[in-house]
């Protein structure tokens, strides 16, 4: 996994000026290093994982929910 940061630029989520949107993923795979333009909260609807926010390992269960800021690094992945 890459230790550079890759920034994820506002564009790419946000379409017509919208400043809010929903979407939903599924984690097959790690999502390497990376930070927001913008907040994200993302809310954990089934599986496991483990996010790595600005160093600090946090595991992931049905039900928690976090919270970015564009201060935060991080990265995210998946428990078989």
């Amino acid at each position: 996994m890459s230790t550079t940061p890759h920034r994820l630029l506002i564009e790419t989520f946000f379409q017509d000026g919208l400043l809010v949107t929903l979407s939903q993923q599924q984690v097959a795979q790690p999502f390497q290093l990376h930070w927001h333009e913008f907040y994200e909260l993302t809310l954990v609807l089934q599986g496991t994982g483990v996010n790595t926010v600005n160093g600090e390992r946090h595991l992931l269960n049905p039900g928690d929910a976090f919270l970015l800021t564009p201060t935060d690094f991080h990265t995210i992945a998946p428990q078989p």
